[in-house]
């Protein structure tokens, strides 16, 4: 295994599970090191091409989620069903989440 402190070694993991086989990888709540927001990273993988790689900060919000993992999974898949571009789908999964955490 690969202990994940900081971007490289996240980017080392991602790299171990495509060569595993696993198509798509998602690290989420992803905490660095001087930084007041999370961080998001997505690969998706394919024999064809190098992979598409994704960054997304997310704000930090001060509350307590129950959940939130299983429900941002769940938006993933659902946008995966309406397009394979990774940029799309992440971003239309997390811009739903944040909404549902706002209110």
């Amino acid at each position: 295994g690969v202990k994940i402190s900081d971007l490289p070694s996240a980017l080392t993991a991602i790299d171990n599970l495509h060569e595993r086989g696993v198509q798509c990888v998602v690290i989420t709540s992803m905490h660095l090191e001087g930084s007041d927001s999370i961080f998001l990273l997505a690969s998706l993988s394919s024999s064809s091409q190098p992979p598409q790689r994704l960054k997304i900060t997310i704000p930090k919000l001060e509350a307590t989620f129950t959940g939130t993992g299983d429900m941002l999974a769940a938006l993933i898949l659902s946008w995966f069903q309406l397009t394979d571009d990774l940029k799309t789908v992440i971003e239309n999964a997390t811009a739903t989440l944040q909404a549902v955490l706002a209110n």
